[in-house]
This record gives structure tokens, sequence and C-alpha cells, in this order.
């Protein structure tokens, strides 16, 4: 320690003397400190002679010796671009340098990626030092740098007795790393790129279980195989994999590279899992990573994706609106002579998309992406978001459209599959979504995309059942009767092959009217065809209502002209529309009724309904109902929607034991606001809120205003549960008389 001191101290005094002397020494060298400052830097420290020979070195005094000097003090400290400055400044030719010399540029060189340079010192010192083994293994080194490592292997095989065992595990472990990075990378086929990824796997697994032999020596070794062999599990699409590998990893207390990271990243953002995605791209920036490529991995765009994924909408937009000013359009390639779209410009884009639309941007996501996909009408990821959104918004056959068109680009991309077998669903084309997501699942068993398609098809194929329910609390005067209830249960098997499956169910309806309480039972069954365009129901039914055991029918079918257009119709014996009062005093009805619905572009939608009654008593009825709504809210949290209904009604008796006025009219004009409490993945709990205010006429009695107000919650928990309650308050007229009720619906909806 106290021989240390004096060392220090001089090396001190030596850098004041050079901060003081300005030109000092340019003019009158003191070779006494200048070879102090060379001693210290063999010793480790550097900054006193690199200060002393970048003022040396400046051209006026240059010579051989300080140029030579100032290559190796500058290598010793890793500043490699320096050290090549220095390298180009050398007047005599490179066959005459001495042996560190050329080492040191060759590394130099190597090392801020001149190539063509540095293989040519190597090579030129293998000629002139055969003796010496930097030479051959830096030539090895920077053909694996290169991304040539089997040339590099084939240089270790000639010289055998200049690369230890370890540096032949390095050059292995280059040669699998390239093979790994063609698997991940793109412009192949994807049968090439699994052929690829399997034959790594292969060679990953055999060598580490080779030099799991070796014991401690090769443990490095074996810790840079695993985590490559990372990135072909991802390119092979198997993120449980991925996870369960990295956390071995973790576990054992072995460090994890940041590129690794990344791709672990990627893979629990894969299986749903934002949070702990998130955790490990701050465990990988806290490393120093930089935003260094990983074939088929961007962190950033991975960020913006789990952040949003993880409920942080705001923090998602923001970094993407960062990550589109950090990222060009174009990139100049070497050797190109044109600019090139950049990929990562893409990405960026979609990412910036998707958290646009989190924020509940539709509108806006779909402009944008129109505007990118005509740009780049081959983008076949472009092509798929916009169909995707085509489909969430209820417009399967445009998003069909669409993907037909992209499936001329790659016709079995995994991505591209999932979404026609999804779409396929909604058009219920059962047959193409079965043949679509068989064939994703074997080639993809792990995939995102594939994965969310299987599930829709495996929900298709579940039982389902649904169940409603309504109590309503008003005066025995009213046209439903005083506490009511009305319970209704209907279960529906899986698909029985084609497009067919059975239905059965029953219900009981309840309510008090002045003549006493009414009460109906009743049963049904039947079979639902679901084909493209067209759902067809056939149900036969059995009532019980006081008067004996009575069988009903019925007949509906639904069909969609397009994405726009659908219409109804329904043929009803003993309908269930039959007012409870009517049955209640032996007067049953049959019905027929058909309707027409238009949805727009933005949010919008009209729906038109006709039905006549015909009541065993003789009275007919005939009605009209015309009802709009009109989203005009949107944001994460928020969405509202202004409604309008309109119906008239108009019966040949005036005079019967239920609810019939000769004419009436409504008009009830309302304002919803839905807000989502919580939403992970499907999952999601919201509340609405309705106030609506109108005009209710009726023949005979004059007009008189509406009020109704209501709240309701709404809970999803995946795409097989979710279930809802509504409770409301009307005060209303009926025959002059106003009223005031409160009603409850339940309803709840179980695939199983």
């Amino acid at each position: 320690m106290s021989a240390a001191r004096p060392l220090r101290a001089s090396s001190l005094c030596l850098a004041m003397l050079i901060a003081d002397s300005g030109g000092a020494w340019a003019a009158a060298p003191d070779m006494a400190a200048y070879e102090t400052a060379i001693r210290q830097a063999r010793g480790g420290w550097h900054e006193p002679a690199l200060t002393l020979l970048r003022r040396m070195d400046d051209g006026s005094h240059a010579s051989g010796r300080f140029i030579r000097d100032h290559i190796r003090v500058a290598g010793w400290a890793g500043h490699s671009a320096e050290a090549a400055r220095a390298c180009a400044r050398l007047s005599e030719p490179a066959n005459r340098w001495p042996a560190d010399i050329l080492g040191a540029c060759a590394r130099a060189y190597r090392e801020e990626g001149d190539w063509d340079h540095a293989l040519d010192l190597y090579r030129r010192g293998m000629a002139r030092f055969p003796e010496r083994p930097e030479f051959p293994v830096g030539e090895a080194m920077t053909l694996a740098a290169m991304g040539t490592p089997q040339a590099a292997l084939d240089l270790a095989k000639r010289h055998p007795q200049w690369f230890d065992a370890a540096t032949r595990r390095r050059l292995q472990g280059d040669r699998l790393a390239q093979l790994a990075r063609l698997a991940a990378a793109g412009g192949r086929g994807e049968e090439e790129r699994y052929r690829i990824a399997d034959q790594a796997l292969a060679r990953y697994d055999a060598l580490i279980a080779r030099w799991s032999a070796l014991g401690p020596a090769a443990r490095p070794d074996i810790l840079r195989l695993r985590q490559d062999r990372l990135q072909v599990l991802a390119a092979r699409r198997r993120p449980g994999a991925v996870i369960a590998e990295y956390e071995a990893l973790r576990d054992a207390g072995a460090p994890v590279a940041p590129y690794a990271l990344r791709i672990v990243a990627d893979a629990y953002l894969e299986l749903r899992r934002p949070e702990q995605a998130l955790r490990v791209l701050d465990a990988a920036q806290a490393t120093g990573a930089g935003r260094e490529r990983t074939p088929g991995v961007r962190p950033a765009e991975t960020r913006v994706y789990a952040l949003s994924e993880s409920g942080r909408s705001g923090e998602a937009e923001t970094r993407a609106r960062q990550l589109l000013d950090e990222t060009p359009v174009w990139i100049q390639l070497k050797g190109q002579p044109r600019r090139q779209a950049s990929d990562e410009r893409m990405a960026a884009e979609l990412a910036a998309l998707w958290a646009r639309r989190d924020l509940g941007d539709e509108a806006g996501v779909r402009a944008r992406l129109e505007t990118l996909q005509a740009q780049a009408p081959t983008d076949t990821s472009l092509g798929i978001a916009l169909a995707e959104l085509d489909r969430s918004q209820g417009e399967p056959r445009r998003a069909e459209w669409l993907l037909k068109r992209m499936e001329a680009l790659d016709p079995r991309a995994a991505a591209l599959e999932a979404a026609q077998a999804r779409v396929a669903l909604d058009l219920q084309e059962w047959a193409q979504a079965d043949a679509l997501i068989a064939d994703v699942q074997a080639r993809f068993p792990d995939d995102r995309s594939g994965r969310l398609a299987a599930r829709d098809w495996n929900r298709h194929r579940m039982s389902e059942l649904r169940v409603e329910a309504d109590g309503e609390l008003s005066s025995e005067t009213g046209p439903t009767g005083g506490h009511g209830l009305r319970i209704d249960a209907l279960q529906y098997s899986p698909p029985l092959g084609g497009p067919w499956r059975a239905f059965a169910g029953g219900g009981l309806a309840q309510a008090s009217f002045p003549e006493g309480r009414g009460e109906h039972q009743w049963l049904r069954a039947g079979a639902q065809s679901r084909s493209r365009g067209l759902t067809l129901d056939l149900e036969a039914s059995m009532h019980r209502y006081g008067h004996g055991t009575r069988y009903g029918a019925a007949l509906r079918a639904e069909t969609d002209i397009d994405d726009r257009w659908s219409l109804g119709a329904a043929l009803e014996r003993l309908s269930q529309d039959t007012p409870l009062r009517a049955l209640h005093n032996g007067i049953d009805a049959n019905r027929a009724a058909a309707h027409v619905q238009w949805r727009g572009w933005d949010d919008g939608a009209v729906r038109l309904d006709v039905s006549a009654m015909r009541f065993s008593d003789g009275n007919r009825r005939w009605a009209l109902a015309l009802g709009a709504r009109q989203r005009i809210l949107e944001s994460a949290r928020w969405r509202g929607e202004l409604g309008l209904d309109l119906s008239a009604s108009t019966n040949s008796e005036g005079d019967a034991p239920y609810f019939n006025p000769r004419q009436d009219l409504e008009v009830l004009p309302s304002l919803r606001l839905i807000h989502t409490i919580h939403q992970r993945y499907e999952a999601r709990l919201e509340q609405s809120f309705l106030l609506g205010a109108g005009l209710y006429a009726q023949q005979g009695y004059g007009s008189a205003a509406i009020v109704v107000a209501g709240y309701g919650l709404r809970w999803k928990a995946s795409e097989t549960f979710e279930a809802g309650i509504q409770a409301s308050v009307n005060n209303r007229p009926y025959d002059g008389e106003r009223e005031t009720g409160f009603r409850v619906l339940l309803d709840m909806a179980l695939r199983f």
C-alpha cells in the first residue's frame, strides 16, 4: 500500500504539469515523466498516459514511437476508435509493423466493425509471425463477428494448436447463434423457418448435454447456449417453453442477458401476463441494453402493448407517440442505392394504433389503418389488423374480403389463418372455421392468434345456458299487473353436426291483478340452424295458465343481407308476448312479426319492428316500433349513446280485460352512459346510467310525460360467462292514471 502512494502522487503531478504546460510538452517533452506514464498505463491506469499522448501525437512531434504507444495505450484502455485513428497515422507500411502493433490495430479495426482491414492485418500477422496465436484467433473472432462463424470454425480446425477448448466452444456457440438468427428472421417461408428452428434446437440440446459433462469450466458457455436457445424457442412460437427456461435460469441464480430478457418479455405478453412482461423489460433496460435489434422481438413495441394490456392506457399512448418520434420512416441499407421502408416504423405504427384504440379512438384508428394499408398494400400485418378491426365492429364480410386479398401474399401465415377462422365463425361458416383452426393448431400450437381462434372454436362447441329474470313492483291496475315476476331459462346443446343444435327450456310468469293472481308456466323445445347469413329456429311449446294445457309452436328466421342490413320474421302460435292478464282471463294470442335493421359506419343503428297479434277474443293488434342508437362518446373508460324509441299500436277492440288502448303513441329519447370499472382482456365490469324523458299519448286520454331512470352492472368474467343486473324506475300514464313502477332485470349467459 505504501509503495503505491508515491506512484499515484507522481502521476497526479504529471497530469497537473500536462494541464498547466500548454504547448510546452510539444516543444520539449520530459521523457522521464513520459516513461512513468507509460508504466502506469501498463499497470492499468491509462488516463494520464492517454492525456499526454493526445498532446504529443498531435501532428507536430508525431514520431512513430509516440503513435505506436498511443495505439497500445488506447487498446489497453478499450478505446478502439481512438486506437484505429492512431493506426491510420502510422507512416511505415503494415508489413514493417511489430507484432504487438499489428495485433492491436487488427483488434481495433475488428471492434469498430472494419472487417476488411481487420482480416487483412490478422492474415499479415499469421504470415509474418506464425508462432503467435493472437493472429489466427483474432481472424476467427473477426469471421464470427462478421456473420461467418462456420469459416471461423474451419480456421480453428486448421490451427488447433492455437485454439483452446473455451475458444472452440465460443465459436460453436457463434455458429448456433447464427442459426438461431436465421430461424427468427423474416423473409423465409414458414416451413423453412421451422426446419431451421428445429435443427437449431436439436443442436443446442446436444451441445448443452455434451458440455454439461465438462464441469464448471463450461458453465459460462452453457449459460450462453441456454439464453441463445430462447430465441429459437420464440421463433418456434413456444412462449411457454421460453418462460419455463427463463424461470429455471432465474431460480438457479444465473444472470440473464438483456437480449434474452426482451425475448422473455415478449413471451410473457404472448401468454397474457403483461405485468411480468413489464418487469422483465425494466430489468433489461436497467442493465444498459440500449435498443439493439433482436430478430422477431421489438422491446419498445412490446412495452406499449404490455402497458395497454395491463390497464395503463394513458402511459401506453404516451410511449407509443415517443416511439413514433424515435423511429424513422425510411432507412438506408448499406450497399442499396435507394432508401427502404423501415419495418420498425411499421411495427411502431401498429403499436401506436393499438394504444389509440384502447383509448376509444376507433374512428381515428380505422382512418390511419386505411391510409397505411393504401400506402403499403402488400403488408400483411396491416391487412390483418384492419380486418380484425372490421370484425370487432360487426363487419365480418368486409374483413373476409380484405383477408382474401392478403391470402395471395402469404396464404399460410398463422395470424392470417387465425383471423380467417375467427371471421368464418362470425359468418357461421363452421366447416371452414374447423379446417382453418385445425391447421393453425397443428402448425402453431403456441401461437397467440391461433390460441384465440381455438378458444372461439371451443366456445362454439359448448353447451349454452341463458337465464333471464324480470321483477316488477307496480300497481295492480297497470298493464303488467302488480308484484310481477318472470323467469325464463333456455339451454342449447353443443352442435349436433353441421349447422344444427337442439334447445330446451321453460319459465314462469306471475303477477297480481284486481281479479286475482295470474300465473303462466311453459316448457319449450326445438332446434336451431345456423348457417352463413341465416339463423332459423323451430320450436314447440306447452303452456299452463289456469285453463288446462295448451300447445304452441313458433318459427323464427333472421338473415343478414350484408354487414349493414339484416331482416327477420317470426310466426308464433300461443305467443310469449301475450299479456299475462289476457291469459289469466282465458284469452290467448297468435303473432306474426318482421323487422329490418341497419347498422351505420359510425356506431349507429336503426331497427324497425312490425307485428300483428290475433287474440282469441276477436281483438286484432297492430304494433310498430322504431329504435335508433347513436354513439356520441368514446374513451378508454366511458361510452355514451343517444337513443330514440318510437312506438305506436292500435287495437280493434276497445274493451278487454287487459290493457289494449284503441291507439297510442310513445316517444322516448334517452341518454345512456357506460363506464368500464375494470377490464382485463375479456374480463370486464361495467356500470351504466340511463336517463330518458318523453311523451305518451293514448286515444281518449290525451298525452302526458314519461320519465325513466336506471342503473345497471354487467360482469363479463370470460368468453364463457357473463351476467348483468339493471334496475329502473319509471313514471308514466295508463288510461289517464299515472303509475310509478320499479323494475329489476337480471340475465346470465353460461357456456360449458
